[in-house]
Order: structure tokens, then sequence, then C-alpha cells
């Protein structure tokens, strides 16, 4: 599967094929999150694939309960590596690594 282009993705690109490959994921969010990448967090792959295993494991936990959602219960599910994923993986990583999120819009 071709690589997605970095640039365009914030600006109204819709995901049409759904990511299965996890390494494709990880490379997905390293273009963005990664030294060079469009918001440099200076992370690197194997941070993007702790944080993405973390990820996953909370959605697995949130799958498994029976409540509704609420504002003060947010249901967290893999969203196919689409961009709420990627930003979710971002915000795990920014908490597990104490990366400085300055580099991100406000």
């Amino acid at each position: 599967m071709q690589h997605m282009p970095t640039h365009g993705l914030e600006c109204g690109y819709i995901q049409k094929n759904p990511m299965t490959n996890f390494k494709e994921f990880i490379d997905y969010v390293f273009d963005f999150y990664g030294p060079d990448g469009l918001y440099p967090l200076d992370c690197t792959k194997e941070q993007i694939a702790y944080a993405t295993l973390m990820y996953l494991d909370a959605c697995a936990h949130y799958e498994q309960q029976d409540k509704n959602w609420t504002s003060d219960y947010k249901v967290m599910v893999w969203g196919d590596g689409d961009s709420l994923d990627r930003e979710r993986v971002r915000d795990f990583m920014i908490e597990i690594f104490k990366l400085d999120p300055s580099p991100l819009p406000v």
C-alpha cells in the first residue's frame, strides 16, 4: 500500500482506505510528529509504537464497558488509523514521554 502524502491531510483530506498495517500507522504518525514532521514533537518511531499499543489497549478496555458516552465517560475506539487515532496517540506520547507540545497549533 502506498504511503499517503503528509501535506493536505489537515485540509479536508478524507481517508478512504483504513490502515490495517501497524508500520503504516507508525509512519503516518511519524510524518506528523517526528523530528521533520508537520508538528515536530521530536519523537521516535519506537515511542509512537509504544503509545499506539497503549492507545489500542485503552480502546480494548472501553470496548468491554457497558456504558453510554457521557461528558464524564468518553469512549475510545480505534478509527482505522484516522486523524483522531493519530491525535490520541500524540496525546499518549506527550503524557508518557513528557514531550513538549509547544509545536502544536493552539
